[in-house]
């Protein structure tokens, strides 16, 4: 009989869904788009936005090797920051609008990460770099929010999933990389 949801179940709703949606191997795009997809050229601003994140691994592991105030292991941090390409290549570029085993592996990768670099990080930031650090993450939040916006029936757009999804692998390297500009 009329039983509101505490915030805590809704929350335990919200990320069982959320561990559901990570071992998913489907591709979350509009059946339709296949054709689009397999029609995007292998150098467009959205393909080659995979290899952000290997760029900024490149760049942690030698532009910024003498950063000292850097907080963990650089080379460590560096090397699992530029394998996030490999699996963003696999899932959005090479596997998108398929069922593959790389999407759910990208998404889990993705959110290890991410939870791993903030939480290596977080006791040994200033407040500044608290900031920026918990601006990147809102605006990727925001960005990869408008990225499933843009693939979700009856707003689809391709061209806004290309543009946010893009985005969304823009911000985290370029904070990150924005992040060791401010340490070094």
């Amino acid at each position: 009989e009329g039983h509101r949801k505490s915030t805590s179940d809704n929350l335990c709703e919200r990320m069982h869904g959320h561990a559901l949606t990570m071992a998913d191997c489907h591709s979350m795009t509009p059946k339709g788009w296949l054709a689009k997809f397999d029609e995007l050229s292998a150098f467009s601003p959205y393909a080659l936005s995979s290899f952000t994140y290997l760029l900024a691994g490149l760049v942690l592991l030698t532009v910024f090797s003498g950063a000292r105030h850097y907080k963990g292991n650089r080379v460590l941090d560096g090397s699992l920051i530029a394998l996030q390409s490999f699996f963003t290549l696999m899932a959005d570029v090479i596997y998108i609008g398929r069922v593959s085993i790389w999407h759910a592996l990208d998404r889990t990768y993705a959110t290890s990460l991410t939870l791993f670099l903030v939480t290596t990080k977080a006791f040994w930031l200033d407040t500044f770099e608290l900031a920026l650090f918990g601006g990147v993450l809102a605006i990727g939040a925001y960005c990869l929010t408008q990225s499933r916006h843009t693939r979700s029936e009856p707003t689809a757009s391709f061209e806004g999933f290309l543009f946010w999804h893009s985005m969304w692998h823009l911000c985290f390297p370029l904070g990150y990389m924005a992040w060791c500009v401010y340490i070094w």
